[in-house]
């Protein structure tokens, strides 16, 4: 018997089968893990940046306290129509100037629209205004290129902005304060 014992001995155990446990143990990390990834999204999901509904009065006198707007026109329907193709009575409310001078493309244009889509429908209309400028000044006017280089233009919320100067990003810190909640 000490034959076969040592026989036996010799002879390699087959490796063991993960037990159910360990396997449950596994499944219930993997699920653990996906439900908090998925809670992740959905968090930074809502919690997107919110933006106030505010009168344009109340953007109008914040945004135009700030630097490089006193040597600017404002422009009424009639500026809006020509500049930018649209119709002012389609919107809730604008706030559209820009330079006096033909030799400078600096302009400022905040439209309040009836809500984030009908803003995200206006987009087209600067940029085409955006590329207009680009036209305009490539050839001459080095400086005034660098601030269409500069320009800005985004919606926030129901608004649509969109600013070309050196102070486009001043203007826009200043509308963002009244209309960011």
């Amino acid at each position: 018997m000490n034959g076969h014992a040592s026989q036996v001995d010799q002879i390699e155990k087959a490796p063991e089968k993960p037990s159910r446990a360990s396997f449950s143990r596994s499944w219930l990390v993997l699920e653990l893990v996906t439900l908090a990834l998925t809670g992740l999204f959905l968090y930074s999901f809502l919690i997107r940046q919110q933006y106030r509904d505010v009168p344009m009065e109340t953007i109008i006198s914040a945004v135009s306290e700030g630097e490089g707007l006193t040597a600017m026109i404002n422009e009424d329907r009639a500026g809006l129509r020509r500049c930018y193709g649209l119709d002012a009575g389609a919107t809730e409310g604008f706030y559209f100037c820009r330079s006096s001078s033909n030799m400078e493309a600096d302009e400022l244009l905040i439209v309040k629209a009836a809500d984030e889509a009908a803003a995200k429908a206006l987009v087209p209309a600067a940029q085409a205004r955006l590329d207009a400028l680009h036209e305009s000044f490539d050839h001459y006017g080095v400086s005034e290129v660098s601030k269409r280089n500069k320009a800005i233009l985004a919606v926030r919320g129901q608004y649509l902005f969109f600013a070309v100067s050196d102070s486009a990003g001043d203007w826009e810190a200043r509308f963002l304060r009244e209309v960011a909640e």
